[in-house]
């Protein structure tokens, strides 16, 4: 079940589509916020959940969250031009910033199905806090780059 940009799933972790190549794994993550709109926000973080852990393949980047033992919420972010038919989150940039737990990757989406209102916007903003957020922006960069996206922000570059 989908509730606005988080999947909310009983069973096992997300698996990888047919042809998509896993690049990075990183789990033991410090905490993972998303952001859309004034009222629209969540905190994902290893203090209250059992696991929090971040994906990064050749077609997205999937954040993933286990509350509890069987349920998983999960939010797709897809680089341009690699998304799967239907409504989905698709980077339009990212950037290294200093949040509230530290050095942490920003990931700005947009769903061009998702119209603005006054509860959530057509934008999304997804925080990865990590240890290396360095890394796991070089890849995304890269990606952009590859799917001939170049919307880098911040400094310094993730590049």
């Amino acid at each position: 079940m989908d509730v606005m940009y988080v999947r909310h799933r009983v069973g096992g972790p997300a698996r990888l589509l047919s042809g998509e190549t896993l690049l990075h794994e990183q789990d033991r993550l410090r905490a993972a916020s998303i952001y859309c709109s004034p009222f629209c926000q969540a905190l994902w973080s290893p203090a209250l959940f059992l696991s929090v852990k971040v994906l990064v393949t050749d077609r997205r980047v999937l954040l993933s969250c286990r509350p509890l033992p069987s349920y998983w919420q999960e939010t797709d972010l897809w680089f341009p031009g690699q998304q799967p038919g239907g409504k989905r989150e698709i980077i339009a940039s990212a950037s290294l910033e200093a949040g509230r737990f530290g050095p942490c990757l920003e990931i700005k989406s947009r769903n061009p199905h998702r119209r603005d209102s006054w509860f959530a916007s057509s934008a999304l903003i997804v925080r990865i806090y990590c240890a290396e957020p360095e890394h796991i922006g070089r890849i995304v960069c890269g990606n952009l780059v590859l799917s001939g996206n170049i919307a880098i922000e911040g400094a310094p570059n993730p590049c």
